[in-house]
């Protein structure tokens, strides 16, 4: 099969009629069904009842439909990203940013390499930490600003850019508002607000329990930003990335006793075959004045 039959396919699957499909083919109705039928013949069964007037798709021709539109837009995909790179107007690049990893100060960073970069688009993407070494190996993503995890994979390259501390975060109106640290022993009455993706979940919950300082979590979230509203509305506390939560309606406090921090890096694949782009944000990352961490 080609693109072509494949196209023929999709036009009548979405019109279920062959003189439109034709239309929107911009080839003649014979042309467009001997295209469809050699389709059918290279699949071994028919795509298409007709009975006069009336097209249905056959279970064969269901159960394909969806590849074939997905074939489709990625053959549109690659259409527009050839425009953009052989007519050197914009260059595309998708950034992965751990759903874990706040706005501060990767956003400075990149709004710094955009303003310097005219002819450069970036699309962020939130991705699970866990995930992002396989999105970046697979293309899915160009490169990412994820927490770090072991990895021995040759193809890739990390670069280290900052540490941050997991602290307390609690609503601005809070009782531990004037402490600078919280004792463990004041977590007791406190609801804990369990943040599913973060890399020190179970030894942050398991150091609470085991001193007996928090009970079971009460609400649960992988999304941030929802935990971060639960914070911010009094619902209850958590612990977080220093930099992940900032908010209004947020403080953040040290706890006695826990000593916790993170890196966070840039991600990429090593060697030529990364765009020239990347190589350029990749660059900028190594000489950018990361943030130190607080003592």
């Amino acid at each position: 099969m080609d693109l072509k039959q494949v196209r023929y396919f999709v036009n009548l699957a979405d019109t279920l009629n062959f003189t439109r499909a034709a239309e929107l083919s911009h080839v003649s109705q014979p042309a467009l069904t001997k295209g469809i039928q050699k389709l059918e013949e290279e699949l071994g069964g028919l795509l298409v009842y007709r009975d006069g007037r009336d097209t249905r798709l056959t279970e064969l021709g269901r159960t394909i439909r969806g590849d074939f539109e997905t074939i489709i837009r990625s053959e549109m995909r690659a259409r527009e990203l050839a425009s953009v790179v052989t007519q050197e107007t914009r260059i595309m690049i998708s950034i992965g940013v751990a759903s874990t990893v706040g706005p501060e100060p990767v956003w400075p960073f990149l709004e710094a390499f955009l303003r310097e970069e005219h002819s450069v688009e970036a699309i962020i993407t939130p991705v699970n930490p866990d995930m992002a070494h396989q999105l970046v190996l697979s293309g899915a993503i160009d490169a990412c600003f994820c927490n770090r995890s072991a990895t021995d994979n040759p193809k890739l390259q990390s670069i280290e850019l900052y540490r941050e501390r997991l602290l307390l975060a609690i609503p601005r109106e809070h009782r531990f508002a004037k402490l600078d640290a919280v004792p463990l022993k004041e977590l007791r009455d406190e609801k804990y607000i369990d943040r599913i993706n973060c890399e020190f979940r179970a030894a942050v919950i398991d150091y609470f329990m085991d001193h007996d300082a928090l009970q079971r979590p009460r609400l649960q979230s992988d999304r941030e930003d929802w935990v971060r509203a639960a914070v911010a509305n009094g619902f209850g506390i958590t612990i977080t990335p220093e930099f992940a939560s900032a908010s209004h309606g947020i403080l953040l406090k040290s706890v006695s006793g826990l000593d916790l921090s993170r890196q966070i890096d840039f991600l990429t694949v090593f060697g030529s075959a990364t765009s020239p782009a990347i190589k350029r944000l990749r660059d900028a990352a190594k000489d950018y004045n990361w943030p130190s961490l607080k003592s």
